[in-house]
């Protein structure tokens, strides 16, 4: 498995870069929508996913899904590449039947929100997906936190 470091992140943040067969796809210039899908789980990703992709149909869009796993301080993220391969198939098996080509990025980081803010281009569009009461998800935190950060903020919410 390939990794990279974020230099400015170097010890807390850790990028698994996708593995063969599972290629990124080639994407062309950046003039297009980016449209950032965080895995929050896989019932609320798969929702998020899916609206996404309807939504955009016809448009000059890239689809990012972005998918933190934290690692304690106690644990040294080298070591942990190994366990991320399960993760990594359940997280690439949300991407394989859409309609449109999408970008997978598996992080391990040290802190979730902080290290997000990092990895996230200012002024991103991010697209959160939860099921179930809307009152009662995480999702509407971490929505509140990334629009007093600068982002734009999309949540898609099923009660089925």
């Amino acid at each position: 498995m390939n990794k990279k470091s974020d230099p400015s992140n170097a010890g807390h943040v850790v990028h698994i870069a996708p593995r063969l067969p599972f290629d990124p796809p080639t994407f062309p210039p950046e003039d297009l929508l980016e449209v950032n899908v965080l895995y929050t789980d896989a019932p609320g990703t798969r929702i998020a996913l899916n609206r996404v992709t309807t939504l955009s149909q016809g448009m000059e869009t890239r689809i990012r899904l972005i998918a933190l796993q934290v690692v304690p301080y106690q644990l040294p993220l080298i070591e942990l590449f190994r366990s991320s391969v399960f993760a990594e198939g359940q997280i690439r098996s949300l991407v394989s039947n859409l309609s449109m080509d999408a970008r997978v990025d598996i992080y391990l980081c040290r802190q979730w929100m902080k290290d997000l803010l990092r990895i996230l281009k200012p002024h991103s569009l991010v697209v959160l997906g939860t099921h179930g009461l809307w009152w009662r998800f995480k999702e509407w935190q971490l929505a509140r936190l990334l629009r007093k950060n600068g982002h734009q903020v999309v949540i898609f919410a099923s009660n089925g």
